[in-house]
């Protein structure tokens, strides 16, 4: 359904392989959404959203074509598509973006009128153009599948009036029509063939040619050509609005339109049975009223077997597979002809032709086979077939089925499988494909991250209850290890990473490779004494790496480095060259340090990079104070594809109306932007916006009123919140100094609470494992607690008293970059650390180690045993399995703790009528004491008992509970004054009395003797 369709002109239609119509034309809306001038629809007629064409074309597409990959061609007598420059001619990828691949130059200098692409993927491009990308192309040229120009295609001085359609025939030469009447020199009304190399074709013999403009062109499958137009006739023969040219170019006397048409004919389509749709501004075609879209048939004369056939049955060949063809039959003799037999029908069908090879993807236990049906052989395809080998042995027979697609499983793991497919009709089996590529498992990864969901002190151990992770990667879990960490990290320099002298100048920005070695750039213009212009590779432990060779590096300074997938190291800044090769502001080099001139960037950014961040795809955001790339507006910020050029795709608009000074690119795909600006495309956006995937605005983040100051830096916690740092003393009207963080939304988080926060500048934060926030800057001290240059905050975000750099950095921290095993990598302009001299990069903190269970743990819940009462831990689990450790876990804290030890005996003293009872407190197994417990025992025999001071619980057998105090009792030593029994008659005797104690936590339990 089309709902109100296009409100204007619609001039050219492709279909695509997925179903979905391409319109083109000078139109604003389709149904009432903007889409101008070119528009997607789906098979059932609605609009395809997910095909955006943001502005659309500043003016009408009169030609499209459709390629076998889903993308589009499009040309016209517009200058621009999405704000971008194309003059004329420009090909869309299947989401609608700009194929960059696809260069075409300036372009063309007038309307192109029609585009057809052939099979060996090149594109003939007509119209009323004299030049394209500069050079003379008078009114055809042939491009390369790239948009560069096929020099082995030349019209010389082609046509002297516009080509408006074109069409080619099984031999691969060109029918072109128009409104021209002479081609290189020689006359040509209206329609002239050209041969691949695009010269004229002598074998076309139009004579006269036609009488007036022709607008379609269509080649049926023997070559001849049927023509659509303005004109009366052709080699003056009459036929008005259409006619039919034989393979040598003559009129085809067996075709006739009788009056026929009173208006022009525009378009004519060759349909596979003969027949031929034609379309038009005409209300009468013979007389018979027909409007604007006709039918025809198509005149066969009849053709005697040669040689003759006197016998039933008799063959008729060199027809086409899967085309219905009626047939009748006379006889001849020495007359002539007899009369015509009844009508028959009949089509030839043959086996299905061998399919394209299929496509293989290797998942982690099995391989994804797809493939695409070949020709049918003119029955329809029943089945197919498919065979599996492995390495170079036997082919077996899989699958069988209907389907286009197979999923074979129970693999060997290193092992290469390829895979072949054969289809079936009524007729039989075909040929086999060619192979496959090789499939091969990777080894059963990824595995996921468990869930800890309990952590339980106990005596000197946690018990951690977990869930296991969502997905093992296709081998079962075998084991689980933790990481624990018990808060000791001190913040005390890695003696383990040793610099030398370190840098001449300033660090700014750091990258750490998967192997660990570090990426350095900044001011710095030597590094350890020797020449390391702003660009330097360090090993793991500090060394120069010497298989990074720059030569003379960058010639000004360079202020931040992305890593990129494929090894590569991009960096941006304030510079013209790297290594005498002009690269102003941004350069991509290998894994060897040396320039990749793959990466492409034209004139450059016009003014400085300050931010950088590599995408998962190979493409590199690019944001700073620039206003252009390469000659084109970018208000501060680009994506960038993996050869240099402006990915279409991500679209800012006007951008931002400051610097942009950070950028993160989240897990989902959106992108975190920073710095100075207010406005981002003309809306407000204070110093902080998050973008989607295209560029376009998140609404659902909201920074409200923002900052009041510049945003530096951008980190991203285990929660999705963002811990910003910078100049501002304020965010969303609430008091945050220099260090803010925020959720997801973009509101304030007020848990994070940093009382007074830092006294000065925030230049870099990075957030560890635990959520724990690490800030480098220009300040001396957090909430009033020093630490200059580099501190560390709890989750919660106060000071973390455990992490201290003692008198600190004497010149700001740049960078800091949280690495795997708890360290800090900390750059900047400082020449001490805790009056240590370190030349502007040192490694700080505490190596942590994962460790397995042993023996091997694998359900719910585990003990992590060993550990000191009293003390916090935080711990985290991951899983193994067959292919190694997996996703890390959430981290959550717990307390070992157990009851208390047994005090040491009390203290005794006998006074005339009581006992004084004395004792001292013991181990509290990691829990303050809340109270003591005395028991007092008679030895057996007469007399009185002492009276009990204090209820108490029943005592053991023998036993009297006398007393209990709490540990709060304000005396030098607990005690208790308990009464002795009198002497008696001389036949009394001493009662002895003897005291222990026991001592109570929450739960009163006895542990003492």
């Amino acid at each position: 359904m089309v709902g109100a369709g296009f409100d204007g002109e619609t001039w050219d239609v492709a279909l695509t392989g997925d179903g979905g119509v391409v319109v083109g034309g000078f139109f604003d809306e389709f149904d009432g959404v903007f889409r101008r001038n070119i528009a997607k629809l789906g098979a059932d007629g609605s609009l395809d959203g997910s095909f955006v064409v943001g502005s659309g074309f500043d003016d009408g597409v009169l030609a499209l074509a459709a390629q076998d990959d889903g993308k589009v061609i499009a040309g016209g007598a517009f200058r621009s598509y999405g704000g971008v420059s194309a003059g004329g001619l420009v090909r869309l990828n299947s989401d609608g973006s700009r194929d960059p691949s696809f260069d075409v130059g300036t372009g063309f200098n007038g309307d192109v009128w029609d585009v057809a692409v052939l099979d060996d993927g090149d594109v003939v491009v007509a119209g009323s153009f004299t030049t394209f990308d500069g050079v003379s192309a008078i009114r055809m040229v042939r491009l390369n599948a790239d948009g560069s120009r096929d020099t082995a295609f030349d019209v010389g001085a082609g046509f002297n009036g516009e080509v408006r359609t074109v069409a080619v025939d099984s031999k691969g030469r060109l029918v072109a029509g128009g409104l021209f009447t002479t081609f290189g020199g020689g006359s040509a009304n209206r329609v002239v063939r050209l041969e691949p190399d695009g010269s004229r074709s002598p074998s076309f013999a139009l004579g006269q040619g036609f009488d007036g403009p022709v607008y379609s062109v269509a080649v049926q499958a023997d070559d001849s050509v049927v023509a659509g137009g303005q004109f009366t006739a052709v080699d003056t023969v009459a036929s008005p609005g259409l006619a039919r040219l034989g393979p040598g170019g003559t009129p085809d006397p067996s075709f006739s339109v009788g009056s026929g048409f009173n208006s022009p004919v525009q378009v004519v389509v060759a349909q596979p049975n003969g027949k031929l749709l034609v379309g038009g501004a005409f209300t009468l075609v013979d007389d018979v009223p027909s409007n604007r879209l006709v039918r025809l048939g198509v005149t066969r004369n009849w053709t005697a077997f040669s040689p003759a056939r006197t016998v039933s049955p008799v063959v008729v060949s060199g027809l086409t597979n899967g085309v219905t063809y009626t047939i009748r039959l006379r006889a001849l003799n020495a007359g002539g002809s007899g009369g015509a037999s009844n009508s028959g029908t009949g089509i030839p069908v043959s086996v299905p032709a061998a399919p394209p090879a299929p496509d293989v993807t290797a998942a982690t236990s099995s391989c994804d086979v797809r493939w695409s049906a070949g020709d049918d052989g003119g029955s329809a395809i029943t089945q197919f077939v498919v065979q599996q080998r492995i390495a170079e042995g036997e082919w077996t027979e899989v699958f069988s089925g209907d389907a286009l697609a197979y999923t074979a499983t129970g693999l060997d793991v290193d092992a290469a499988h390829t895979y072949r497919v054969a289809a079936i009709n009524a007729v039989g089996e075909g040929a086999y494909s060619e192979s496959s590529s090789e499939c091969i498992l990777a080894v059963p990864l990824p595995l996921s991250a468990p869930t800890i969901v309990s952590v339980v002190g106990g005596d000197r151990q946690l018990t951690v209850g977990f869930t296991a992770p969502d997905s093992d990667g296709g081998s079962p879990v075998t084991n689980y290890e933790y990481l624990l960490d018990d808060g000791s990290g001190d913040g005390s320099l890695d003696p383990s990473f040793v610099v030398g002298s370190g840098f001449g100048s300033s660090v700014y920005s750091l990258a750490v490779q998967p192997d660990g070695r570090v990426v350095a750039v900044g001011v710095f213009r030597t590094f350890d004494g020797v020449s390391a212009n702003r660009i330097v590779r360090l090993d793991a432990d500090g060394g120069r790496d010497g298989s990074f060779v720059v030569g003379a590096g960058f010639d000004g300074e360079t202020w931040d480095v992305a890593l990129t997938g494929d090894g590569g190291v991009v960096v941006g800044g304030f510079f013209d060259e790297f290594d005498g090769v002009f690269r102003r502001n941004i350069a991509k080099l290998g894994a060897d340090g040396s320039l990749d001139g793959s990466f492409v960037v034209g004139s450059g950014f016009d003014d400085g990079v300050l931010a950088l961040a590599a995408q998962d795809d190979g493409k590199v955001i690019a944001g700073g104070a620039f206003r252009s790339y390469g000659g084109v507006s970018a208000g501060g910020l680009v994506r960038l594809n993996a050869d240099g050029s402006i990915d279409p795709s991500f679209d800012v608009g006007t951008g931002f109306n400051g610097d942009v000074w950070d950028v993160v690119v989240l897990d989902d795909g959106d992108v975190v932007v920073a710095g100075s600006f207010t406005t981002f495309d003309g809306v407000s956006a204070i110093r902080m916006v998050r973008l989607n995937a295209d560029g376009s605005r998140d609404t659902a983040f909201d920074v409200g009123a923002g900052f009041n100051g510049e945003v530096r830096t951008v980190a991203v916690d285990s929660k999705g919140r963002l811990v910003a740092g910078g100049g501002f003393t304020s965010f969303a009207g609430n008091g945050s100094r220099y260090l803010a963080r925020i959720e997801p939304d973009g509101s304030n988080d007020p848990s994070f609470a940093i009382g007074t926060g830092p006294n000065n500048w925030v230049y870099a934060v990075a957030v560890q494992a635990d959520d724990s926030v690490v800030a480098g800057g220009q300040f001396t001290a957090i909430d009033t607690v020093a630490s200059p240059g580099l501190a560390r905050l709890g989750p919660g975000g106060t000071p973390d008293p455990s992490f201290s750099v003692g008198s600190g950095f004497n010149s700001p921290v740049q960078v800091v970059v949280a690495q795997p095993n708890g360290k800090l990598l900390v750059g900047g302009a400082f020449t001490l650390v805790d009056d240590v001299p370190s030349n502007r990069l040192v490694r700080l903190g505490v190596t942590r180690s994962w460790t397995a269970f042993s023996p091997a743990r694998t359900v719910s819940p585990v003990v992590v045993s060993g550990l000191t009462n009293g003390v916090t831990y935080t711990i985290r689990l991951r899983a193994l399995n067959a292919g190694g450790s997996g996703g890390v876990s959430n981290s959550a804290t717990g307390i070992p703790v157990s009851v208390p030890a047994a005090p040491p005996a009390p203290d005794v003293t006998a006074a005339t009528t009581s006992c004084d009872v004395r004792w001292s407190a013991a181990d509290d197994g990691g829990s303050a004491i809340t109270q003591f417990v005395v028991q007092q025992r008679i030895a057996e025999g007469s007399g009185p008992r002492c009276s009990q001071v204090m209820p108490s619980p029943t005592p053991p057998p023998g036993w009297t509970s006398m007393w209990r105090t709490p540990i709060g009792w304000q005396q030098p030593m607990p005690s208790v004054r308990v009464p002795i029994p009198s002497r008696a008659a001389s036949a009394s005797r001493w009662r002895r009395c003897r005291f222990r104690l026991r001592r109570l936590c929450r739960w009163l339990v006895v542990i003492g003797s």
